[in-house]
C-alpha cells in the first residue's frame, strides 16, 4: 500500500483541532457573544481544505461557497434575519460539499451517473430544509456508504488511497456528527460551543479525506480528480 508522507500543516491541523476540542469542552460556562464568535471563527478551518483541493478548483470553489452560506446563516440567526433566505442554501451546500468529497475519495474518476443524483439530493435538501430528517438521513446514507469504503479499504488496501487518512477523515466526521445531532437549537446553552466543534471536526474531515488519495506529485495542492468519460460504470479506487 502506497502511503501519503504526513505534511507539516497536516500535523498543525490535527495538534489545533484537538486543542480546540479539549479546551471548549473544558470550559463550563461561555457566554453567548462568545459562542456566537466561535461559531463565525471557526470557519476557517475550511480554508486548508479549500487550499489543498485549490488545483480542482470547482470542488474547492464549492467548499468556499458553502462557507459563506454558512456564515450567512449563521448571522441570520444571530441578528434575527429572515433565515429562511440564507438556511436552505447553508444544509443544501453542506451536503453538496460531503456527497463530493466522498465520491472522490470512493471512485478514480467521478462517475456521470452520480451527477443527477447528486442534483437529486441537493435539491430535495433545498426544499425540505426545515425538515431535519431529510437531510439527516440523506447524509446518514451518504456517511454510511463511506464508513463501509474506508472498511472495506482497511480489508483491501489500495495504492491508490492512504488509509491512515482515510481512517483520521472517518473518525473526525463521526464526532463532529454526534456534537452536530446534540447541540440542540440556536440559543440553547451549549450550542455555539458543540456547533463549533462540529465546523472544526467536518471542515477537518474534508481535508483529511482529500489527503488520503495518493498520486505521484508530493505538492499538498495537486489535482485530485477527473470524470469518467461516457456511461460506463466508474471502478471504485483501485486497480
Amino acid at each position: 500500500m502506497n502511503t501519503v508522507d504526513f505534511h507539516p500543516v497536516d500535523i498543525i491541523k490535527l495538534i489545533l483541532l484537538i486543542a480546540y476540542v479539549i479546551i471548549i469542552l473544558a470550559i463550563q460556562d461561555i457566554s453567548p457573544a462568545v459562542q456566537d464568535a466561535l461559531i463565525i471563527g471557526t470557519h476557517v478551518f475550511a480554508l486548508t481544505s479549500v487550499y489543498v483541493l485549490f488545483e480542482t478548483l470547482w470542488l474547492a470553489l464549492t467548499i468556499l461557497i458553502g462557507v459563506v452560506f454558512s456564515i450567512l446563516a449563521h448571522l441570520a440567526y444571530m441578528e434575527d434575519w429572515d433565515i429562511a433566505r440564507f438556511e436552505p442554501f447553508d444544509i443544501a451546500f453542506a451536503n453538496l460539499t460531503l456527497m463530493l468529497i466522498i465520491i472522490i475519495v470512493v471512485f478514480k474518476e467521478i462517475p456521470l451517473w452520480t451527477l443527477p443524483l447528486v442534483i437529486t439530493i441537493t435539491v430535495a435538501n433545498t426544499v425540505f430544509y426545515d425538515i431535519s430528517a431529510v437531510y439527516i438521513v440523506s447524509s446518514g446514507f451518504v456517511n454510511l456508504g463511506f464508513a463501509i469504503y474506508v472498511f472495506y479499504r482497511l480489508c483491501k488496501s489500495s495504492e491508490e488511497r492512504d488509509n491512515r487518512f482515510m481512517v483520521i477523515a472517518l473518525l473526525l466526521g463521526i464526532t463532529g456528527s454526534v456534537f452536530f445531532i446534540t447541540d440542540g437549537n440556536y440559543g440553547d446553552k451549549d450550542y455555539g460551543k458543540f456547533h463549533s466543534i462540529w465546523h472544526v471536526c467536518s471542515y477537518s474531515a474534508i481535508y483529511f479525506a482529500a489527503r488520503s488519495i495518493v498520486s505521484t506529485e508530493t505538492n499538498l495542492r495537486k489535482q485530485r480528480l477527473q470524470f469518467g468519460e461516457g456511461i460506463q460504470y466508474t471502478k471504485l479506487a483501485y486497480h
